[in-house]
């Protein structure tokens, strides 16, 4: 199955995508994941239809669709 993995930064947006039956994309993806998620950004993973997208804590390879969201500063 591909996943489709969005970054969303200053620039817009870059999309990746990834095989979940082919481990060296897999360690890639988790990889991305601790490398973003410790710089602050947000992933979550995109709901079924119809239903809102959670927050993901931990590297999930059976979802359909991560997003990446960079910490807000506010002001």
């Amino acid at each position: 199955m591909n996943i489709r993995a969005n970054v969303l930064d200053q620039t817009g947006h870059t999309t990746n995508t990834w095989d979940s039956d082919n481990l060296d994309e897999v360690e890639a993806a988790r990889a991305q994941f601790t490398f973003l998620t410790g710089k602050n950004y947000s992933a979550f993973a995109r709901g079924e239809t119809g239903k809102a997208s959670s927050r993901m804590r931990t590297f999930d390879p059976s979802v359909e669709e991560i997003t990446y969201v960079p910490q807000l500063a506010g002001g």
